[in-house]
């Protein structure tokens, strides 16, 4: 038998980008998950606040990895496409994330029309792939669609 049971939100839409524990801890519209290699942290891209998100596995407890707003966490209009490290990162809409064997996080930033690259440890996010418009073109990096 199936068990599913809440593990970290609350029930209301607002979203909390503090660290937070198992009980504060909220998200806009939590759409792509995936494990850390090492199983002790969840990564959730949070499309609707465009951030990507770190949840403790043992606690429950939340923090901003990238992207968002770090002062005014229920601002879901703070978007873009701007690398960088932490909260200064804009993203928008991202949907998807992976956590390679090599620790590093791939995000499809899907309005962006990019495939990112965070670092979880330094924050740090770069553009590995995608020109900003959307298409379906192979290519170098920096000009596939």
């Amino acid at each position: 038998m199936l068990q599913i049971s809440i593990y970290s939100s609350d029930t209301n839409s607002s979203v909390s980008n503090e660290e937070c524990n198992f009980t504060s801890t909220s998200f806009a519209q939590p759409f792509g998950i995936s494990l850390s290699p090492d199983l002790k942290e969840a990564y959730i891209a949070d499309s609707e606040s465009s951030s990507i998100r770190a949840l403790d596995m043992k606690t429950g407890g939340s923090r901003l990895l990238a992207g968002g707003d770090p002062v005014f966490s229920d601002n879901l209009f703070r978007y873009g496409d701007h690398d960088g490290v932490g909260s200064e990162v804009l993203l928008q809409h991202p949907l998807g994330v992976l956590c390679g064997k090599d620790g590093q996080i791939y995000v499809a930033d899907s309005y962006n029309h990019k495939i990112k690259k965070l670092d979880p440890a330094t924050g740090r996010v770069s553009t590995l792939t995608g020109t900003g418009k959307a298409g379906f073109k192979d290519g170098t990096a920096l000009a596939a669609q």
